[in-house]
């Protein structure tokens, strides 16, 4: 009776520092390596989800920034191609989508 308890109290123990650890050393990351999954402002949670390699994720990018930043369009795609490392190497089709998208998300619903 004594061992088991004394195994429950350990794995328990075990259980609780590995749930407790901080978030600094478990380092979430996106697909590139370096992109943290999570962020504090807006501009930063809408980069860090980024996929640069995915036509529709630009899409859905544009649109939100139609929707919620129109003010700041140019500014907001700069910060995606320059996080994204194309510079101006960016294939066609993503600005081609990130557009459409901005057009989208601007429109009243």
């Amino acid at each position: 009776m004594k061992q088991s308890n004394l195994i429950f109290l350990l794995t328990t123990s075990v259980a609780l520092a590995a749930c407790s650890m901080d978030s600094s050393s478990q380092n979430p990351k996106a697909s590139n390596n370096s992109k943290v999954s999570y962020s504090s402002t807006a501009t930063e949670k809408r980069i860090n989800t980024t996929e640069c390699n995915d036509s529709d994720d630009w899409y859905l990018d544009g649109y939100r920034v139609g929707k919620s930043f129109k003010a700041h369009k140019q500014k907001m795609f700069e910060e995606r191609v320059t996080y994204c490392n194309y510079g101006n190497k960016l294939p066609k089709q993503f600005k081609t989508n990130w557009e459409t998208g901005f057009k989208v998300g601007t429109k009243k619903s």
